[in-house]
């Protein structure tokens, strides 16, 4: 017992005494400590600041009045503070008709990316079956290949389809098509994200569920399904937000459908009147049609944020 005491006072000694070695090392720790803590704090302010940039400059612009174009000394801030740039959006252009397109285009996308990825992915993590490998490998380069270079070949084939009898253009069934089949845009990603979910599944489940008598899709839905609705929750909505900013298969399938990318692309190229004139208004009102684009995926985002940083860190593919 006297032992352990002095052996304590022996310790607090050390601590206390400035020219110890082990208080030294302390402070040398400590320091090294708030630098890299600092130099974190530094970093994340940085990306914070360049990824909100944009955002701010079109949510300054959307309320500036011609005037304040033109004005040097006008930075974020408004001096005359104003609603024109939005009513025009609202009055000169099909904003709200491509919003409800867009809304049931992207619903329709996601909903079927999550169908397929899943099956597909289930399929790839739990049965072994021969060209399994290459099925992989093809998944991957769905993933990698440029969809510019595949565009003229899908136009023609969709422009032309079943030989020429029908015309799938300008609708939504080319979407819906490459959709549940997993070879629209990001659809190998789609595929690698839930493969990785299954294989994380011990195997020892669905042989319980087999032993119960459960039969193959029995134990995906019954089994299967549950433990990944997490991820499936972050399939969704990278589906979904990904199609709502989409302007590749906007502008080329959909040429003349009113959709939020499609109209954006006509209003930058269109010359705007009766607010003012010159460049500067023109990009007033697509900044303004911008920012009230992007603001649904905002307000989607605010409400399933908890639950898609859930499904990123239960899903087990960071790091």
């Amino acid at each position: 017992m006297k032992s352990d005491v002095a052996e304590k006072h022996q310790y607090f000694d050390i601590v206390t005494n400035k020219n110890s070695v082990l208080r030294r090392k302390v402070n040398v720790e400590s320091c090294k400590h708030l630098v890299v803590r600092i130099f974190l704090l530094v970093l994340m302010v940085g990306l914070a600041f360049l990824i909100l940039f944009p955002f701010l400059v079109k949510l300054s612009s959307t309320f500036m009045s011609v005037s304040d174009t033109y004005d040097s000394t006008v930075g974020f801030i408004p001096r005359h503070f104003t609603l024109a740039n939005i009513e025009y959006i609202f009055r000169g252009t099909d904003f709200l008709k491509a919003t409800w397109y867009t809304l049931w285009l992207s619903l329709m996308v996601a909903v079927g990316s999550v169908i397929s990825s899943s099956l597909i992915g289930y399929g790839l993590a739990k049965f072994k079956f021969k060209g399994a490998g290459l099925v992989l490998v093809l998944v991957v380069l769905v993933l990698l290949i440029p969809p510019q270079t595949i565009m003229i070949p899908m136009y023609t084939r969709f422009r032309y389809f079943l030989g020429g009898t029908m015309r799938l253009t300008n609708t939504m069934w080319p979407m819906a098509f490459m959709s549940i089949t997993d070879f629209g845009f990001r659809g190998g990603l789609y595929i690698l994200i839930m493969r990785q979910v299954y294989k994380g599944i011990p195997n020892e489940l669905a042989e319980a569920a087999k032993v119960d008598g459960a039969s193959t899709f029995r134990t995906y839905i019954s089994v299967m399904l549950p433990l990944s609705k997490s991820m499936l929750t972050v399939v969704l909505l990278f589906a979904f937000s990904w199609q709502w900013t989409d302007t590749f298969y906007s502008s080329t399938l959909f040429s003349s459908y009113k959709l939020l990318p499609t109209v954006l692309t006509t209003l930058q190229s269109a010359t705007i009147t009766g607010l003012g004139q010159g460049t500067y208004t023109k990009d007033l009102c697509v900044n303004a049609f911008a920012l009230l684009a992007v603001m649904p995926l905002l307000i989607l985002f605010v409400f399933v944020q908890k639950k898609f940083v859930q499904g990123i860190e239960s899903s087990g593919i960071v790091g």
